[in-house]
């Protein structure tokens, strides 16, 4: 993403106390959420209906991470004569801005002030990551996948970008994102209440809410064309000239990114639009953005922080996927570049990373590699990147380039599938789009798993057993997040012996322990061999006799 750069004065901001965001902007990060008005017992005071429903559906409980920011410690810090900007009831802090750093250091020395300013150790050099390139090989070789049927939809100009992944198969089906809920976060949405893409959306109702984490408005509707490109790949409907990947969708329009400069406030800003999206319950999050390095290069990223669990904005994505929401992100544009890997939140273990390609399914030379810091596949899967269609905010419907255009193309079918499939949880989703993938059994960090079929994700998760996933309420696992353990709750259990498998998101097996079943048991096991595992996501499998319940995990302490 280009930037207009500021010019900064180096010695001002290097002879600073602490470390600002920006000039005379800081971020203040509490310990706890002690005194809080709010309880997990009464979800909908700070969530949706739809959100609570969300996470019933796929066994998510409510917990302190879903509760809003102790509203005291807010009051305390503007009692300082401090101006809140942004509030992160995930990342638990503040944005604040002020000229008079003195108050930052009576505030540090609040007992409820874990820290101001700091990301972690950021000041700490980490050992950097050597990385070995890599090129597509034989067994990359990208292919065709065999076309299903004709459309029932006119797609115009934008046909290809769907037939690519036989998005029209589900099209035909009835599937076009009904009733599905996708936030868009982005840097502006300009013309979007003019242009004849959305003209549907807008006659139907299809816009649920707006917000500007930005300029703390509704407002989204100018500041960039970017948002605008983006959500008509998804939600674009003009018969024989360009109909989106779901067109039928509702739609959240969020501008996180602040187009004057590049700044590591935005990923704050990110995480309190994510927040907001999950608030009203949202499906899926399309992020068609990205974050590495800083107009102040004391903030910008080193290589080593590419784990998926260290940039403020990763450790929000895996937030949101953890309370059931699919995050789609550009992998990024950095492929031909002295620094080609993904950025930030790409390498979250809760993103769904879309590389980019051509028409001929040939790699973008711009496509953002892997692998992660961690060494972890990325891209997850790749779309049509290079010479998307797309509505142009002057009213032309042309082509644009780059991973921001492969990702809503992916978002939008996600959403159909998951239409399809409403019963499934988003890891399930995700794991049979990378399952449809031509190279999943073989992937590399060029392509990731590959270039999904959806009408093949459609035909794995119809095999599943729908009464068997239905049947999910079996299985209860907690905490969640854990850290050295985790108590498996089930009921029901039909055999006196069951087996429990723990995976990496990778499908890789790591745990495996069979338990006899007894009275002593009371529908309920402790597991205490996991102080060892590595932080990151894991799927927890309880086996009974034929039947498997699955249940998702997250380490992240």
């Amino acid at each position: 993403m280009k930037k207009v750069i500021l010019i900064i004065i180096i010695s001002l901001f290097a002879g600073s106390l602490f470390a600002q965001l920006a000039p005379n902007i800081y971020w203040i990060e509490f310990k706890n959420k002690n005194g809080t008005p709010y309880s997990i017992d009464n979800p909908e005071e700070f969530l949706s209906p739809r959100a609570i429903e969300r996470r019933n559906k796929q066994n998510i409980e409510i917990d302190t991470n879903d509760l809003p920011v102790t509203p005291q410690y807010i009051s305390q810090i503007e009692s300082f004569g401090l101006e809140v900007i942004n509030v992160s009831k995930w990342l638990n802090g503040v944005v604040v801005r002020t000229n008079d750093q003195s108050k930052i250091k009576e505030i540090e020395s609040l007992d409820f002030v874990k820290s101001v300013n700091l990301q972690g150790d950021k000041k700490k050099k980490k050992k950097e990551k050597k990385y070995k390139k890599e090129t597509p090989s034989s067994k990359t070789k990208p292919l065709k996948h065999e076309k299903k049927g004709d459309n029932l939809l006119a797609y115009g100009l934008g046909k290809e970008q769907i037939y690519m992944h036989n998005g029209q198969e589900l099209h035909n089906l009835g599937y076009q994102g009904e009733n599905m809920l996708i936030a868009v976060t982005d840097a502006g949405f300009n013309n979007f209440n003019e242009l004849r893409a959305f003209d549907s959306l807008r006659v139907n109702n299809q816009i649920i809410a707006t917000k500007n984490i930005v300029n703390h408005t509704q407002d989204v509707f100018q500041y960039s064309t970017h948002g605008s490109n983006v959500t008509s790949v998804i939600g674009a409907n003009i018969p024989d000239t360009l109909v989106g990947t779901a067109p039928k969708a509702n739609f959240i329009l969020i501008c996180t990114e602040d187009v004057s400069y590049e700044n590591i406030i935005e990923e704050i800003n990110w995480a309190c639009g994510a927040e907001f999206a999950d608030s009203l319950g949202a499906d899926i999050i399309n992020v068609s953005l990205g974050y590495f390095k800083f107009d102040i290069p004391y903030w910008s990223h080193e290589e080593s922080d590419r784990d998926g669990l260290t940039a403020w904005i990763s450790k929000a994505c895996n937030t949101a996927f953890s309370k059931g929401i699919l995050v789609v992100v550009s992998a990024g544009n950095s492929g031909n570049s002295d620094n080609p890997h993904v950025g930030m939140p790409a390498d979250a273990y809760g993103a769904l990373t879309v590389g980019s390609i051509d028409y001929n399914s040939e790699i973008a030379s711009t496509s953002s590699i892997g692998p992660t810091s961690d060494g972890r596949i990325k891209p997850d899967v790749c779309a049509i990147g290079a010479g998307t269609i797309c509505q142009q905010s002057s009213g032309v419907i042309s082509s644009s380039s780059g991973t921001s255009f492969s990702a809503p193309i992916i978002s939008g079918l996600a959403a159909c599938l998951w239409q399809a499939h409403p019963n499934f949880t988003n890891l399930q989703i995700m794991q049979a789009i990378k399952k449809s993938a031509h190279q999943y059994n073989s992937p590399d960090n060029i392509y990731g798993y590959g270039i999904p079929d959806f009408a093949l994700a459609h035909e794995i998760l119809s095999n599943i057993d729908e009464i068997e996933n239905e049947n999910q309420h079996k299985l209860k696992v907690y905490p969640n997040p854990f850290n050295q353990s985790v108590i498996v709750e089930y009921k029901d259990i039909e055999n006196e012996q069951i087996s429990i498998i723990i995976s990496n998101i990778q499908g890789e097996e790591i745990f495996n322990k069979s338990y006899e079943l007894s009275s002593t048991n009371k529908g309920q096991i402790k597991i205490n061999e996991l102080r060892d595992l590595s932080l990151g996501y894991y799927v927890l499998s309880l086996k009974d006799g034929k039947k498997l319940y699955n249940q998702k995990l997250i380490k992240l302490n």
